[in-house]
């Protein structure tokens, strides 16, 4: 995990900075360690800025919650944001 974030975050510093960040994310939420990195990742890849990846994961996660949805809605909700983003609009 930690070699992934510091090839796209450019510093071991800055990946330990955010891996922290998401350990602290899960502890907080129905989503683990393991699948909430991957979302992190995820999201780096397709273009969002790293200190965007909390706030978004927070509100999906929020919201994946509060719908009743687990682990596969979350993953499904950052990939359609990732793709939204990565594209700059949406499609079907």
């Amino acid at each position: 995990v930690e070699a992934g974030f510091t090839s796209m975050l450019g510093s071991a510093d800055a990946a330990q900075a955010k891996i922290k960040e998401i350990q602290e994310f899960a502890k907080n939420s129905p989503f683990d360690f393991k699948e909430s990195a991957k979302g992190a990742q995820r999201l780096l890849a397709m273009g969002f800025a790293a200190d965007q990846l909390l706030p978004t994961m927070k509100a999906v996660g929020n919201a994946v919650a509060a719908a009743g949805g687990g682990t596969e809605e979350f993953n499904g909700v950052l990939t359609a944001l990732g793709q939204i983003q990565s594209k700059g609009k949406v499609f079907a």
